[in-house]
């Protein structure tokens, strides 16, 4: 099958269909593109990443874990 086939195929078919294939076709790339692996030295520690302390001048909550539990009560009670 060459490309030129192909593309009097797609012609073909209705535009609902022409798109279906082309989402199909966008998954495949997806699917098989290269991965690339991240080099650790590449990687940020952990302590550098802006999430971490983001809740530390946070009055109303002590204690993270307990926090959570007591939020879980009230929310899975209901």
């Amino acid at each position: 099958m060459n490309t030129r086939s192909i593309q009097n195929d797609l012609n073909l078919l209705p535009q609902e269909a022409q798109q279906a294939a082309f989402e199909f076709i966008e998954f495949l790339k997806t699917r098989y593109q290269k991965k690339t692996k991240i080099k650790p030295s590449a990687r940020k520690p952990l302590k550098k990443e802006r999430f971490v302390g983001m809740w530390r001048k946070r009055k109303d909550i002590i204690s993270g874990s307990e926090w959570v539990r007591s939020l879980r009560r009230s929310e899975w009670s209901k």
